[in-house]
């Protein structure tokens, strides 16, 4: 009994932390299925996919990080932002910054992968960046944590402005009297549940489901 619920705060935990370095797992599993493809035309056509996906994810990453920063810039205008607790503002003026670096960051990756598209060597050198100089067929730490960043930043935006609205709303629960704000708050709750638990399914269906894609040696 004891074993067993040990062996679920294990993949708790383990999946907490995928979540918290997000997409490590899943561009770490990618990255390498492409090292350790041995046949060199095979490798070399699933690298010149995976290139064109992370363009297309850090294209997204640019216009998705823009809309937030934008609604962010909004939100921090709100009259109420003045009367509510400090981390709220705390929060959101997080949330513009990670949105923002990361669009500036996924600028910058875009660019670099476009130069690996038109240089002759561009695959080899590609696949010397994402590989560890000793071991071939593992990634390399660095690589993969600077691909990943503009997407973990958007990521942590999002969840820092939720966080922020979610403390906005609830707030008047415990510190003002009864009123039109508390139906709201207990409306936002209920949503935010669902919310949460939507989250949690997909996660569990991403990470335990479909683990066998996501494994690698």
């Amino acid at each position: 009994m004891a074993r067993t619920v040990w062996q679920k705060l294990a993949i708790a935990a383990k999946i907490g932390g995928w979540i918290s370095t997000m997409p490590w797992i899943s561009l770490q599993a990618a990255i390498q299925h492409v090292l350790q493809e041995k046949d060199i035309i095979t490798q070399e056509k699933q690298l010149l996919e995976w290139r064109k996906r992370k363009q297309e994810e850090l294209t997204s990453v640019t216009i998705v990080g823009t809309l937030i920063a934008s609604a962010v810039t909004g939100s921090i205008q709100w009259s109420s932002l003045s009367t509510t607790h400090w981390v709220v503002a705390a929060f959101w003026y997080s949330t513009l910054l990670f949105s923002l670096i990361s669009v500036i960051i996924a600028f910058y990756l875009t660019i670099l992968l476009s130069n690996f598209a038109v240089n002759v060597d561009g695959n080899k050198i590609l696949l010397q960046v994402l590989q560890k100089k000793n071991d071939p067929t593992k990634s390399r730490w660095w690589s993969l944590f600077a691909l990943q960043m503009p997407i973990m930043l958007l990521s942590y935006a999002l969840i820092m402005y939720v966080a922020g609205l979610s403390l906005m709303v609830i707030r008047p629960l415990w510190n003002d009297p009864w009123g039109d704000y508390h139906l709201v708050a207990i409306f936002y709750c209920v949503a935010l549940v669902l919310a949460i638990f939507g989250c949690a399914a997909v996660c569990h269906f991403i990470y335990v489901h479909n683990d066998e894609v996501l494994k690698f040696d």
